[in-house]
């Protein structure tokens, strides 16, 4: 336990230090005059897991800890302090950057424009998909009301309502490949599939 109060000791002050230095930037935009002409966006790539399933750091998991990150547009004369709650992913920074800042482009994108979320407007409805762990196979399935983790060994479900709550987890065992019944949310499972290949074949 005393190594994890110390991680998130060590985390809350990279919190502090980059809060620090983002007002650093904004106010040296604003002293030089630039502020009402630049975007400004702050996010980050994941977040960590600091012993809150047992685990440690990043890149073996995609519970909400690591999944969920913060996401901060401002963009001059688009209105502000709006707070979104519809899903959105990185994939949509690019064409919502590409849109705002008005640039040309007709190549492939994986995500949306956030610009009408920017002036207030509703934002459909999406999955996300979880990719990138260094456990092999493991992928996530996010949707506004369950997210589906789905690995070689196992696979889990959860349910959003006031916080991830965990309806669903099966282990395959070891020596069983084909084990029957083992994803109890086969069509889960295939939805996740289907994304993938989805994407495969838009951006091939």
């Amino acid at each position: 336990r005393q190594l994890v109060d110390r991680l998130v000791a060590l985390y809350d002050q990279g919190i502090r230090y980059t809060d620090h230095w983002i007002g650093e930037l904004v106010a040296g935009l604003e002293a030089r005059g630039l502020s009402g002409s630049t975007v400004v966006v702050v996010t980050a790539d994941h977040g960590e897991e600091l012993g809150d399933h047992g685990g440690l750091e990043h890149t073996r998991t995609f519970y909400e800890e690591v999944m969920r990150i913060p996401l901060v547009i401002v963009v001059p004369d688009l209105g502000t302090d709006r707070v979104v709650s519809t899903q959105v992913g990185l994939v949509d920074l690019f064409p919502t950057l590409l849109d705002v800042l008005a640039v040309p482009y007709d190549g492939p994108v994986q995500g949306i424009s956030l610009r009408p979320a920017l002036e207030g407007e509703p934002l459909p409805e999406r999955e996300m998909v979880g990719e990138g762990s260094q456990v092999a196979g493991l992928r996530a399935l996010r949707t506004p009301s369950h997210k589906y983790i789905a690995g070689i060994q196992v696979e889990e479900v959860y349910r959003f309502s006031n916080g991830p709550v965990r309806v669903h987890r099966a282990d395959r065992p070891p020596n069983d490949s084909f084990l029957p019944g083992f994803r109890v949310f086969a069509h889960l499972f295939r939805r996740l599939h289907e994304c993938f290949v989805h994407r495969i074949r838009r951006h091939v």
